[in-house]
Order: C-alpha cells, then sequence, then structure tokens
C-alpha cells in the first residue's frame, strides 16, 4: 500500500526532526540549528544501519564536535542525556503496558517481565543520580575516582572526562 509507506515515511521524518529539536534543547551551548542537529541525528542512524553496537551514537558526537570545535565528551554527555531520556520513556512505556496486560511470569528468555523492567528501570534511575551526583559534586566525584582508579595517569583521564561530561 503506497499510501501506508508514504504515510511512514512522513512519520519517520517528523519522529527524526523531534529528535534533533530535542538534542538541540539538551546540548543548547552546541549553538547549531535544528536543521543541522536534524542532519547529525540521520547520520547517526545511518550509521547505526551499518555498523554494530550503536557506533553511530559514537559517530554523531564527533561529527558534532568537529562541527562546533566543543570537546567529544560535553557533546557525549548530551547524547547520553538523550539516551537516559529515551530508556526513561521506553521504561515508563513497559511499564504501562504491564499494568495493562497478563504475560507469563517467564515471559521472556526465563525471566519475568516485570523482574527485567524493575532491573533496566534501577539501571536508568542509578544513571540519572550518579549523573546528578558528579554535575552537583565535581570534586567528590573527582576525590572517588582518585580513591579507585589504581592508576594516577588513567585517574586524569577519568577527571578530565568528568569535567568534560559536567
Amino acid at each position: 500500500d503506497l499510501g501506508a509507506v508514504v504515510l511512514a515515511a512522513v512519520v519517520i521524518q517528523g519522529v527524526y526532526v523531534a529528535q534533533g529539536a530535542r538534542w538541540r534543547l539538551i546540548a543548547d551551548t552546541l549553538e547549531l540549528t535544528v536543521r543541522r542537529f536534524y542532519a547529525l541525528v540521520l547520520g547517526g542512524i545511518g550509521a547505526n544501519n551499518v555498523l554494530p553496537l550503536r557506533v553511530g551514537e559514537v559517530v554523531r558526537t564527533y561529527a558534532a564536535a568537529r562541527l562546533t570545535g566543543t570537546r567529544f565528551t560535553s557533546v557525549l554527555a548530551s547524547v547520553a542525556v538523550e539516551r537516559l531520556f529515551d530508556a526513561i520513556t521506553v521504561i515508563a512505556l513497559l511499564t504501562l503496558g504491564l499494568f495493562t496486560t497478563r504475560l507469563p511470569s517467564s515471559a521472556v528468555a526465563g525471566f519475568g517481565v516485570e523482574k527485567i523492567v524493575t532491573i533496566a528501570g534501577l539501571a536508568a534511575l542509578a544513571g540519572l543520580v550518579i549523573a546528578g551526583l558528579v554535575v552537583a559534586f565535581p570534586l567528590g566525584a573527582e576525590r572517588v575516582v582518585r580513591r579507585i582508579v589504581p592508576s594516577e595517569k588513567l585517574a586524569y583521564r577519568l577527571i578530565s572526562m568528568i569535567e568534560g561530561v559536567r
């Protein structure tokens, strides 16, 4: 059905434009237009289609960093925040689905769906809390890294990355 194909193409492009606009709100310091963010999103999606392990996220991060002269880790942080919002949305939709349907107790690979959603939700929440703590207490995060990382060189690089993310 050609009409359905055209409608699907229009809807998915709308989703990509919305994703570019959302990323622009998150990464407002990059000073790019929504159109440029849209192009970066499309580049990342294209790379995800041909490269393994969602490398497209790294591709669009690298492209945005090169385009704007911004630190790679700073752009990566904006992509991570965007992905975190996606994860929270998916978990919320899964939770809604759990409350509105009855699934067998071992519906996914022998695990209960409730357990999987709970673990995913707790992981997303832990990521959000850790990110919030790093932003709120950067010196404390630096002390923790210096305390737990045995190599001074590696600790310095991690602290530099944290500063870029913050």
